[in-house]
């Protein structure tokens, strides 16, 4: 039905259109280019104070549909935490295209892996991404190259080298 989720305090939305979109698609959704409503963000807010509660209602929203979708163990273990186990809905895919999920998943969790200098996640996740289908933009196939010619000590290497650069001309300023 069209109820919010009671399990979740967070993200009860986000889960609600998800449900949509898995049952309905993309049709009847018009995109319009007025603003609608005007979100404030404080340090009293839920989105601003409680920010790691939100992240795990999401991550059990994603977990389950990553789960039934056959996303790989390490996408899932991105996800994976003691609230999915109590998550339980049954995703139906006839109207999302399971492949598509978990290629922009594994790019964008390419991506956290990446900046966090963990490559060996990283490639796994690019190596995904492609196998489901993701888009080779400019960006993505950059990634891929870096993660998959170039070795991480390396990649490493380089990186320090360009903030010892960058550190050394601010102070010459």
């Amino acid at each position: 039905g069209g109820q919010l989720e009671p399990l979740f305090r967070y993200s009860m939305d986000m889960e609600l259109w998800f449900r949509y979109m898995h049952r309905f698609g993309l049709v009847g959704v018009k995109y319009i280019d007025d603003i609608i409503c005007h979100f404030r963000w404080h340090k009293e807010s839920k989105t601003v104070a409680e920010s790691d509660d939100f992240r795990k209602d999401d991550n059990a929203i994603l977990f389950t549909m990553l789960n039934q979708s056959g996303a790989p163990e390490v996408v899932l273990d991105h996800f994976r935490h003691p609230r999915t186990e109590a998550y339980q809905r049954n995703w139906d895919f006839e109207k999302v295209d399971k492949s598509l999920l978990i290629a922009y998943v594994a790019n964008d969790l390419a991506m956290k892996h990446y900046s966090s200098h963990d490559y060996e996640k990283a490639t796994e996740c690019v190596k995904w991404a492609m196998k489901y289908g993701h888009p080779r933009n400019q960006a993505f196939l950059s990634k891929y190259l870096k993660l998959n010619l170039l070795n991480p000590k390396l990649m490493d290497w380089l990186r320090d080298l360009k903030n010892r650069s960058s550190t050394e001309s601010i102070k010459a300023e």
